[in-house]
């Protein structure tokens, strides 16, 4: 028996292992309760930080139900972060002495692209590391067609009344607008 414990060797093999029996994906509820976390994507513009912390909470959550034999799925993703990305992908680019118009559109496209392969699997690696319980199998990606088609009927659905606030002085505090005045 070893006189240290190596973190690496045991969590490893125990998550594969989860993996392999399907341990994270929801089973029928014995209860008749379903629980179910939509994680929220973390960005890709780096590794993960102090700030995802709450996605501990959220596995404990998804654990619990488990033990209460509550069908429980979690769901993992990843966000596009758009501005992020850009800013962050730009700031390299400077670095070396370019721009996004100097390498022409084709070539950003690929860049992000990569950006997003690279980053991505890295964070997702990291959630696995971490030994979070989510359904790896429904991973999603902000951008990706399903996800895009899935924003798109839902907000086609959703019509929000037109609110036409009460006119007054532009920008006055009793005005729940600044600026224009709508009648």
């Amino acid at each position: 028996m070893e006189t240290r414990y190596d973190p690496t060797a045991v969590e490893q093999r125990w998550y594969e292992t989860w993996e392999q029996r399907d341990y994270f994906k929801p089973r029928e509820s014995l209860t008749g309760k379903t629980f179910t976390i939509s994680m929220p994507p973390p960005n890709i513009t780096g590794d993960l930080h102090m700030g995802h912390a709450m996605y501990t909470l959220q596995d404990v959550l998804i654990r619990w139900h488990r033990m209460l034999v509550d069908a429980a799925l979690w769901v993992p993703g990843t966000d596009h972060a758009a501005s992020a990305t850009q800013n962050v992908l730009e700031k390299q680019l400077a670095r070396k002495g370019s721009s996004k118009e100097a390498i022409g559109r084709q070539a950003w496209d690929r860049l992000v692209k990569d950006w997003y392969e690279t980053t991505g699997q890295t964070i997702l690696r990291q959630m696995r590391r971490l030994g979070f319980s989510a359904d790896w199998s429904r991973n999603r990606f902000t951008m990706d067609p399903t996800s895009t088609r899935s924003k798109a009927a839902a907000s086609s659905r959703w019509r929000p009344p037109v609110r036409r606030p009460w006119s007054a002085t532009p920008g006055s505090p009793s005005t729940p607008t600044t600026g224009v005045t709508r009648t």
